[in-house]
């Protein structure tokens, strides 16, 4: 896959919008089937003050992780002409805080569905009220659909139960 890096400006700080957005465009070779739809990778946040990357194809916006204010994460999609509203779906890696910040806000205000191994699962039930109805729990290495992505789940090592990494192809 080619990548083509296309900065986005913004100020620095808190408020900051996406630093770059990485567009992959498949080559002939590269299709699943004719018409594939062009994926899009923009980091929101990644660091220890928190984690959020958004990956869209079509009309699916699935957001990965959200470990940084609901604010932040409305500022940079506002930035890339989406909203909350727009998300088809939030995959959780794992359940540190630096990845989950924002649940306690987004359960009060929408209901999107939660993807999180069945360990990450337990915790985020164990932490968040009214997060259960959300959950669509699997376990590690399953695979499943979100419109226009097949995910598959890939267990990973790390110093938090049941971590995973995802692996999304529209």
């Amino acid at each position: 896959l080619k990548s083509l890096k296309t900065p986005t400006e913004g100020p620095a700080g808190a408020g900051a919008l996406p630093r770059a957005v990485f567009r992959f465009r498949p080559t002939q070779s590269d299709y699943i089937k004719e018409g594939t739809p062009l994926t899009t990778l923009c980091t929101l946040a990644s660091g220890s003050s928190g984690n959020a990357t958004l990956v869209s194809a079509g009309g699916t916006h699935i957001l990965i992780d959200a470990g940084i204010s609901v604010r932040r994460i409305n500022t940079a999609l506002k930035a890339l002409d989406l909203s909350i509203a727009d998300l088809s779906a939030l995959l959780i890696t794992h359940s540190h805080n630096d990845h989950v910040s924002a649940l306690t806000t987004l359960l009060k205000h929408y209901a999107l569905p939660i993807y999180a191994s069945d360990g990450t699962a337990f915790d985020l039930r164990n932490r968040f009220a009214g997060i259960a109805p959300l959950l669509r729990p699997f376990a590690s290495g399953d695979s499943f659909c979100v419109g226009a992505f097949h995910i598959s789940s890939f267990s990973t090592s790390h110093d938090a139960g049941d971590s995973v990494c995802y692996r999304l192809m529209a």
